[in-house]
């Protein structure tokens, strides 16, 4: 299993803590990053496509974003809707430099947009607003735990 603070991720093989060790950004969980949402638990598939896009919104808050300046933010919430078993995850970016929309989508826009969308049916939006990058994702709940 692979922890994100309170999402577990279920592998096949091993068991891997994230936040604590491996983590570039490790140091500013509860300071400059906040985690917060209940425990989820997720298949293979989920864990991979939301990890990846996890990991490439932090590389850039910490290229460009957020994270790229000392008094940057980035807060990632996650929820279960209970009356519509529809789980959401937000990455909300705050107090880093005016945010430029891309003038071209690379693999990161992949990443981030279609692979989620693709594995989860998902809806996925991506906001590059001047005071910070916002990504929220929503799908069932039933699409965390199923494999493909």
């Amino acid at each position: 299993m692979i922890y994100i603070e309170n999402i577990t991720f279920k592998t096949a093989k091993s068991e891997i803590y994230l936040g604590n060790a491996g983590n570039h950004f490790s140091d500013l969980i509860d300071g400059r990053i906040i985690l917060a949402g209940p425990k989820v638990t997720l298949s293979p598939d989920a864990a991979q496509a939301i990890g990846m896009a996890l990991h490439e919104l932090g590389t850039n808050a910490g290229k460009y974003g957020a994270l790229s300046t000392d008094d940057g933010e980035v807060e990632v919430v996650w929820d279960i809707s209970p009356d519509t078993d529809i789980f959401t995850i937000k990455w909300t970016e705050r107090n880093g430099p005016k945010v430029v929309p891309p003038k071209s989508n690379g693999f990161g826009s992949i990443v981030i947009n279609q692979m989620t969308t693709s594995v989860l049916k998902a809806e996925v939006a991506l906001d590059y607003a001047p005071d910070g990058v916002r990504w929220t994702m929503t799908c069932a709940v039933a699409d965390l735990a199923r494999a493909l």
